[in-house]
Formats: C-alpha cells, structure tokens, sequence
C-alpha cells in the first residue's frame, strides 16, 4: 500500500473534474514526496488535485523522492515558498499536516 499524505485538504470540485479528464488520457501523474521513515508514510509537497484524481480514477501515482534534498520549493495559493528542509521545517510540517488527508494507493508490482 502507497500513503500519501496531501498538503492541504481544500481543492476546487470543478478543478478536480477537469484534472481527472486530463489524466484520463495521460495516465498517472508525478508527484513531489519525502518519506516519513517513522510512520511509513509519504507527504506530498504538491498535486493534491492531482492525487484526489488519481485516487478517483484508480491510478497509482509514481512518486519522485525529494528526502534528501537540502532545500524545497513548493506552492502556497499561487505563490512560490522555498524552504530548507531542516528539523524546523519537519515539526512546522507535521503540526500542519496532521490531521490533513491521507490516500491509499495500490503499489505496482
């Protein structure tokens, strides 16, 4: 089983409609994740319509690991935050995201 946990859990229905159709035709998306050993679990650092869609369709997203960069750049509404991905960084992370959202996926063999 692939967990993903999303960044936030506001997204826009029409939005979602729209990103299913595309991916209909695409296929499975590529999202921006680091991995929380610990709990075995992966955080996205975007794509939450995305991975709504995914899930919606039956689709597997393929993962691009981002544990061990140094620094991240991600979006807030819109606007580019880079960040340096530190202890500080992880804590805010997890106050934030606790009780976001989690997907379930079914791992490709």
């Amino acid at each position: 089983m692939l967990s993903i946990v999303l960044y936030h859990d506001h997204y826009s229905k029409d939005h979602l409609e729209h990103v299913k159709g595309i991916m209909a035709k695409r296929g499975a998306p590529t999202i921006r994740a680091f991995f929380d050993e610990s709990n075995g679990i992966w955080f996205a650092v975007e794509g939450c319509h995305r991975l709504r869609a995914a899930a919606a369709l039956g689709i597997t997203p393929t993962i691009k690991d981002i544990s061990e960069q140094k620094t991240l750049t991600y979006q807030v509404d819109g606007d580019n935050v880079r960040v340096r991905l530190n202890s500080d960084f992880f804590g805010e992370w997890y106050d934030k995201n606790h009780s976001n959202i989690i997907l379930d996926f079914k791992e490709e063999d």
